[in-house]
């Protein structure tokens, strides 16, 4: 909760870690599915768990020894409902300390801070959502057990049901059952429906807000089009800042991907070859989805949604000309910072004239290679091929062909994910260093992204 008001506070872009977010979260998954990784592979899926939400990994039971399953889950799925509770109080405390402290009384002024606490609790609320709905579902998770005694067993234990084993629809299980239910209708089906009624409703005035954001402005109400949508974007943007205009029903199909991925990853583990090949589907149907699409409105792809509004206001599109003149503004502002480039170029010029060096030519090969490897829409598909890679060679270490072969199985494992999981963890920390730089460079030169 600190942490996602601190990055709400400085206005960081969220973009890279919520994708690296999901590509580790989907790793996680495989932690408990019965497919024959390597020992040092599970534990690492292991680790990365905790990413989920899941509290196993806390190891509560070493702590308090008698603690209830019942009561474990209770705890991880009232989490919203503490953290919002949470919020509630801090929005209350500091509404009373403006109303006492500094007297204010109007109400507008009172509640400035209340849709910064909104859109934190929507962003802690979309990395609780996996976590969540695979809690809901293990209630429902049932298997038989070997040799088989004609009951299906859950794949929790607890000392209220005979043996530590919780057989379903009777004791604990079926105690479950109702709570696991709402669960699923207000978590796991309630959020995709009220991101849909958040982007339908907001939608010409988000489309708007997308599009000051490509040409650096509406961070205040002098330079937004309307107080609606500075306020829209102070309470919702955390739902489609990162998504180019056109594209900002994107994190709807993003939550369907961690939710049916999700069901797969616990409805099928016991029969790991079908398991792999559902979330071997989903994530290739996400990536063809994402190569075909490009939704992500990096830093590189500004400017060509400015050009693409250009057109569409040349072409006598309503909702551009409406929005052109305050665009019109940033773009004069955008003109300024290029001509100061090109002076900058010159001098690069003069400079290459005396030295014999080939600069110029040199830095804009470079800088369109970074700007290809630095956008978002090529990191989204990097690491969802990386995905497809960990499937396969799931299926690999599932066939038996290593059965017995340990040196091939250190072999494959080690080509196959050292390079899929560790580089994927440097390939984040360099584009997190470029992000920064590029957000020092645009305020250096006026244009804030």
């Amino acid at each position: 909760m600190i942490g996602g008001y601190f990055l709400g506070q400085k206005n960081f872009n969220m973009a890279f870690l919520s994708i690296g977010y999901d590509y580790v979260s989907v790793l996680a998954l495989f932690a408990g599915s019965d497919i024959k990784w390597p020992s040092w592979m599970l534990r690492l899926f292991q680790i990365l768990s905790i990413f989920n939400f899941n509290v196993d990994v806390t190891a509560p039971e070493c702590l308090v020894p008698d603690l209830a399953f019942d009561k474990k889950w209770a705890a991880m799925m009232c989490l919203p409902l503490i953290i919002a509770a949470v919020f509630i109080v801090l929005w209350l405390g500091k509404l009373l300390f403006k109303l006492i402290c500094k007297r204010k009384k109007k109400w507008r002024e009172l509640n400035t801070h209340s849709s910064k606490l909104i859109a934190t609790f929507t962003l802690l609320y979309y990395y609780m959502y996996t976590g969540l709905t695979r809690s809901a579902l293990r209630i429902f998770k049932c298997e038989p057990v070997t040799p088989d005694d004609g009951f299906k067993y859950t794949d929790f234990t607890d000392l209220s049901c005979e043996g530590g084993l919780c057989r379903c629809d009777e004791g604990l299980q079926a105690q479950l059952q109702g709570p696991a239910i709402l669960g699923l209708i207000f978590y796991t089906i309630g959020y995709p429906l009220f991101i849909l009624i958040i982007l339908k409703t907001y939608k010409n005035k988000i489309k708007e807000d997308q599009l000051l954001r490509a040409a650096g402005i509406g961070d205040d109400r002098k330079t937004t089009t309307s107080s609606e949508v500075y306020s829209v974007r102070k309470r919702w943007h955390k739902l489609y800042y990162h998504f180019k205009p056109g594209k900002t029903y994107w994190i709807f199909i993003i939550v369907m991907r961690k939710m049916w991925i999700a069901i797969a990853g616990l409805m099928f583990r016991g029969s790991p070859g079908f398991q792999l090949a559902v979330v071997l589907m989903i994530l290739f149907a996400s990536y063809v989805l994402q190569v075909q699409h490009r939704p992500y409105m990096s830093t590189a792809e500004r400017d060509l949604v400015l050009e693409e509004h250009r057109r569409k206001a040349s072409e006598g599109d309503p909702d551009h000309l409406r929005i052109q003149p305050v665009m019109a503004m940033a773009i004069e502002r955008q003109r300024l910072v290029e001509n100061a480039l090109k002076i900058k170029k010159k001098k690069m010029k003069l400079k290459e004239t005396f030295s014999g060096k080939s600069l110029v030519g040199f830095d804009e090969s470079k800088n369109k290679k970074m700007k290809y490897f630095w956008d978002y829409n090529t990191i989204e598909a990097t690491l969802l091929a990386c995905g497809i890679v960990v499937c396969l060679s799931g299926v690999m270490f599932e066939s038996g062909r290593f059965d017995g072969r340990p040196d091939l199985q250190w072999y494959v494992s080690v080509v196959f994910h050292f390079f899929v999981v560790f580089d994927f963890l440097i390939f984040i920390f360099c584009v997190l260093l470029n992000d920064d730089k590029n957000h020092a460079n645009s305020e250096k030169w006026g244009n804030v992204h």
